[in-house]
């Protein structure tokens, strides 16, 4: 690798949020790049790391637990924390300010709550603002000033948007288009039971009177996020169905003229990445984070794991903690089992054959978690590379 481009890349770290805090959460930074990989282990199907300790917090802070939806990475380097805060005005009534922590100054500042407390947000930056939908609304926030004697007049706010046509709670993924302005996202409502992708035009000069745009009744093949890879020229995410693999999609066009009959082209990483093995493994939480350089990204699992494996990763006793499984039948009503994170970096790449497949390369570290995380911070796991 040139060093340019590895100075670079060391500028940026993954930023982990537990709920891990007695009344809050905890911010860890964890360097991707760092030559601290263990002697891995394999079991079947399944690789692991020895595991290791979580780094220690970076910046806490108070505020209702167990709301991982409630957190956006914007602004190139600075995490918006959302949940309600746990601290009240005298009033009773909630806090106006929310706090924003600044990973690359390593500063602390408060930033405007939302207009409603929102139900099911969705955070998506675009060229360096950050929308958000949830309950019908939509919203905009514009970055803080860089320079602090701009200050004196600015009302750093959101901005309201025209109102959705949908709820956020029926969004099943959603992502940027390369263009840097469009946002796209696929609904599917049980009521009509008809899927559908929009799209919305969020530069400058139409943003006001720009409207939801649908490119036909079908909707992208991933969970949650996708991100454009401009190596791969597609759309990647976590597949939707089958579940435990990466797909990629051709990209749709911004041009209603071209709206599709059914989902464009797509295609499933030849190897099976996540939720691999019920018998030694559960998987409780999966992301998929894109770390922005030659089509490389980051898997983070959030797992419990049998006994005997985790003994062969010395995780440590204190870690062990009692969890009812999804797959009883593999594992037993309430089977003692140790919770764990994995992270898994690799690079995707077309083969000879034009099959998406994962590079020769992958590097795995395994860390033990505390045991105060709740089970809805590991069911959607909260992590941002910056």
């Amino acid at each position: 690798m040139p060093k340019r481009r590895r100075r670079m890349e060391e500028q940026r770290h993954l930023y982990l949020i537990l709920d891990d805090c007695p009344q809050g959460y905890n911010i860890r930074k964890i360097d991707l790049l760092a030559d601290d990989l263990c002697q891995m282990l394999t079991i079947e199907d399944c690789t692991y790391a020895r595991s290791q300790s979580l780094p220690s917090a970076i910046f806490s802070f108070g505020a209702e637990r167990g709301m991982p939806h409630y957190f956006a990475g914007a602004f190139d380097s600075k995490i918006l924390a959302m949940p309600q805060p746990i601290n009240f005005a005298m009033d009773g009534k909630p806090m106006d300010d929310i706090p924003v922590y600044d990973v690359r100054m390593k500063s602390f500042m408060f930033g405007p709550q939302r207009c409603l407390e929102p139900n099911d947000p969705i955070y998506i930056p675009v060229s360096g603002r950050l929308f958000a939908l949830a309950d019908g609304s939509f919203e905009l926030l514009y970055p803080p000033p860089r320079d602090e004697f701009t200050w004196e007049d600015f009302v750093w706010a959101w901005n309201k948007l025209p109102d959705l046509t949908f709820q956020s709670e029926h969004v099943t993924s959603y992502a940027v288009h390369p263009d840097g302005q469009t946002i796209f996202v696929s609904i599917w409502d049980w009521d009509c039971a008809v899927p559908v992708t929009l799209s919305f035009n969020t530069m400058e000069n139409v943003i006001r009177d720009s409207k939801w745009k649908q490119h036909g009744q079908w909707k992208l093949p991933f969970i949650g996020q996708a991100y454009f890879d401009p190596e791969l020229d597609a759309w990647v995410g976590l597949s939707k169905d089958p579940y435990g693999w990466i797909c990629s999609c051709d990209v749709v066009s911004t041009n209603l003229d071209t709206s599709l009959p059914q989902c464009p082209p797509l295609k499933l990483s030849k190897e099976k990445l996540f939720n691999k093995d019920g018998k030694h493994e559960q998987l409780l939480g999966v992301k998929l984070v894109y770390l922005d350089s030659v089509s490389k990204y980051c898997l983070v699992e959030y797992l419990v794991i049998h006994a005997k494996v985790a003994e062969a990763l010395a995780v440590p006793d204190h870690a062990m903690f009692i969890v009812r499984p999804i797959r009883t039948q593999d594992w037993g009503e309430c089977q003692k089992v140790k919770p764990i994170l994995r992270l898994t970096t690799f690079s995707l790449k077309y083969d000879k054959k034009g099959e998406l497949t994962r590079s020769n390369s992958c590097w795995i570290r395994c860390y033990s978690l505390p045991e105060e995380v709740t089970r809805e911070m590991l069911a959607e796991p909260v992590a941002f590379w910056m």
